[in-house]
């Protein structure tokens, strides 16, 4: 099975900022004036920590889960990784009441554990700790 990768266009971007709008925080942007002078430039930090889950992570997957057709959510989500983006999918699973199914590959600790387990109830953890 063949299949097209698409390089997202800004009206993608516009259109995922409108479709996670309710769930997502909206987190600042900061400005430090020393960094701007060893920079040289103005630079913005964007304070993604305030975000659900303290990563950006949950934006795309609240995103990818809601580009997924209701009716196919009930069968749930999977992720492998045992970091933010384990996170940020077991936030937006609870959200929806979805089931999610983490494979952290034998390499969460602990705490990446502790954390994902704190976001969604319908889970099945599958990892060995280090």
């Amino acid at each position: 099975m063949t299949q097209t990768f698409r390089i997202p266009e800004f009206a993608d971007i516009e259109a995922a900022a409108r479709r996670i709008a309710p769930w997502a925080v909206v987190t600042p942007l900061l400005e430090s004036p020393a960094l701007n002078a060893r920079a040289g430039t103005r630079v913005l930090l964007k304070v993604e920590p305030f975000q659900r889950t303290g990563s950006f992570k949950f934006r795309g997957a609240c995103n990818r889960i809601l580009l997924i057709p209701e009716a196919e959510r009930k069968g749930g989500v999977v992720a492998f990784s045992s970091g933010n983006h384990a996170q940020g999918v077991a936030a937006a699973a609870g959200l929806f009441g979805l089931g999610h199914h983490r494979d952290a590959g034998g390499c969460a600790t602990r705490e990446d554990r502790g954390h994902a387990r704190l976001w969604c109830k319908n889970r099945v953890i599958r990892s060995q700790t280090r």
